[in-house]
């Protein structure tokens, strides 16, 4: 139901939501959340993802095929996915772009 109402969707990425989060989606039926859509956030989008495996073999574990997706930990990294949380929540409320963008420059001077 959540889904249903969303106006945007963060995706951390790299793959990490990707055996449960299409099916919720898909449910909501919700266009605006759709992949390709700008309501649906991929944070992972401009991030050299570190440990990307040369080849995958089951064999080693879980291996993630992009890349490591705790991405996140790093700083340069962070600001990345913020801006691009501060540019979908500014097209879906352009009226509060300013308190977004705001939010967006504290996050990266913190």
């Amino acid at each position: 139901m959540k889904l249903n109402k969303a106006d945007v969707l963060i995706e951390g990425g790299a793959e990490l939501e990707a055996g449960w989060l299409p099916p919720l989606v898909e449910g909501a039926r919700n266009p605006r959340i759709a992949a390709g859509k700008p309501g649906r956030v991929s944070c992972v989008a401009g991030v050299s993802l570190l440990e990307v495996p040369d080849s995958l073999d089951r064999s080693k574990g879980d291996i993630h095929a992009g890349g490591n997706p705790h991405y996140t930990t790093d700083p340069v990294n962070a600001r990345i996915a913020a801006s691009h949380i501060a540019k979908a929540f500014c097209d879906a409320d352009s009226k509060s772009c300013e308190f977004f963008r705001a939010n967006q420059k504290r996050f990266e001077d913190d």
